[in-house]
């Protein structure tokens, strides 16, 4: 039970990140991917991800755990790779 929590962790970050790369201001690259299919494959992450969070929680419980995870894994990238600034 304790290694679909850890999954569900895991596959949400995952998807969070490549929300985040098909994002037209995302700083990772330096040219963006297409962003329709990142979206795509991002939805269908977070789903498996919430399957995986039910079947080791209540569902209410499991919702509750996958959109905080989710929140955080959404605002992660943004102060992971910022760059400062130049004057």
């Amino acid at each position: 039970m304790l290694i679909h929590i850890f999954t569900g962790f895991a596959l949400s970050g995952v998807a969070c990140f490549i929300a985040y790369l098909a994002s037209p201001h995302q700083r990772v690259r330096h040219t963006q991917l297409p962003a329709r299919p990142l979206r795509c494959l991002a939805l269908m992450i977070w789903l498996v991800s919430l399957m995986c969070f039910c079947l080791s929680m209540h569902p209410a419980t499991a919702v509750y755990t996958w959109l905080t995870a989710t929140m955080v894994g959404l605002i992660a990238p943004v102060y992971l790779f910022a760059r400062p600034q130049e004057a």
